[in-house]
């Protein structure tokens, strides 16, 4: 009798908990590898640091399509999440980019600063990597162009470790849904200069 006493006093006390587990619920939803119009993002996790690799295709010039990738200091014009991003050349060649985003879904949404040291292969690969560790253990990852006569691949890679932990399960759509707005928008951006500058060879 006392173990079906408890039973039953466990699931009256479920609907108190039952804003979280909505919550979770539909981060769940979120999907952790999404395609759609071309675009593809796909999140795994091991050993504790998320592998984001994403990729969409556009006929935009490849000229235009690596302006819109390196336009640093302008990149919160048409990436949301990045609020302040600043450029500081490096006597190596490479750059500091300066980034403050709002990294997550409301309401897991918060605030996150990178200094990224970034090395460019002009119109083929950007290479990043954080070197301010403030909240990221793992933050390393590039974009490379794959281009012909026709169209350009854009593929993005990223690992990333937060120290602001999140169950696995939330982490990987949090961070698919981040890939997905990221990819989308550079895409949009891209179109947009084009239309802009009118017709162009590649």
């Amino acid at each position: 009798m006392r173990k079906q006493s408890e039973r039953v006093e466990t699931r009256r006390r479920v609907p108190r908990h039952a804003p979280l587990a909505l919550l979770m619920a539909l981060t769940v939803l979120i999907p952790t590898a999404a395609r759609a119009d071309g675009l593809e993002v796909d999140v795994t996790e091991r050993a504790g640091v998320y592998q984001v690799r994403g990729s969409f295709i556009t006929n935009v010039p490849v000229q235009i399509v690596w302006d819109v990738l390196t336009d640093y200091g302008h990149i919160g014009s048409f990436v949301q999440s990045v609020k302040k991003s600043s450029i500081e050349p490096r006597p190596n060649g490479h750059l500091l980019v300066r980034q403050e985003m709002l990294v997550g879904v409301f309401p897991l949404r918060r605030k996150a600063e990178v200094a990224l040291d970034v090395r460019e292969d002009a119109r083929q690969r950007i290479a990043f990597h954080d070197e301010l560790a403030k909240d990221f253990r793992v933050y390393v990852g590039h974009w490379t162009l794959e281009t012909d006569s026709l169209r350009t691949v854009v593929r993005y890679s990223l690992d990333a470790d937060p120290l602001a932990g999140l169950p696995h399960f939330i982490g990987r759509g949090v961070l698919s849904h981040g890939a997905q707005d990221l990819l989308k928008q550079v895409e949009v951006e891209m179109e947009r200069r084009a239309r802009a500058r009118g017709p162009a060879r590649r």
